[in-house]
C-alpha cells in the first residue's frame, strides 16, 4: 500500500473499531519512505564501495 493509504486505512479502523484502536502522534518525525538511496558495490572487505 502506498503511505497515503496506510493512512486512511488506519483512519478508518480508528473510526470501526474506537475501544481497539488509537492513533498516537509520535513527537519526531521520521524519514518515513524519503530516505536516501543506497548501492553497496562489493563484498564485506575493504574492497567495498557504498554510494548515496
Amino acid at each position: 500500500m502506498a503511505p497515503n493509504e496506510l493512512y486512511e486505512r488506519a483512519e478508518k479502523l480508528t473510526k470501526e473499531f474506537p475501544k481497539l484502536v488509537e492513533i498516537i502522534g509520535m513527537p519526531n518525525k521520521a524519514n518515513g519512505y524519503r530516505r536516501l538511496a543506497q548501492a553497496t558495490i562489493g563484498g564485506t572487505t575493504t574492497l567495498t564501495v557504498v554510494v548515496f
